[in-house]
């Protein structure tokens, strides 16, 4: 998990006045399906960056005999209804064309497949779970 975060943060492209902090903890090490799950961490640390207004933090904890991300940054907080409606399938007008935001929604997904949850929370954040049977501890 920790090289698949690590990854997802060498490709992005982040603002010089942005900074990410890393806190892996006991990181455990992902199995099942890795390139999906290297994908929605992508498209998760893709958002926290671009509504960022000067750092994301990124925290991996064992939790409840799995693992928990924790994902927040210090942008703009979201209301309810909009952190609801966040991993949802959505339609953007954009450019006279309409178009569908779905990476976020797909993240969730992924989550879900691996047995785990995603959910956007006040911080604002996201908060993933991963099952303890989707992962194995390095130690």
């Amino acid at each position: 998990l920790a090289e698949s975060l690590d990854s997802a943060v060498t490709l992005l492209t982040v603002p010089a006045t942005v900074t990410i902090e890393r806190d892996y903890g006991e990181c455990p090490a992902s199995f099942g399906r890795a390139a999906e799950l290297n994908q929605a961490l992508m498209s998760l640390l893709t958002y926290a960056v671009n509504r960022a207004q000067s750092r994301v933090v990124v925290r991996v904890r064992e939790a409840g005999g799995g693992v928990e991300l924790r994902l927040s940054y210090d942008g703009p907080e979201l209301t309810d209804s909009e952190r609801k409606g966040l991993l949802d399938l959505q339609f953007e007008a954009r450019d006279d064309k309409m178009r569908l935001q779905a990476a976020l929604p797909a993240a969730a997904a992924a989550f879900h497949r691996q047995g785990g949850t995603l959910e956007a929370v006040p911080g604002p954040a996201f908060l993933g779970r991963l099952a303890g049977d989707s992962f194995q501890i390095q130690g």
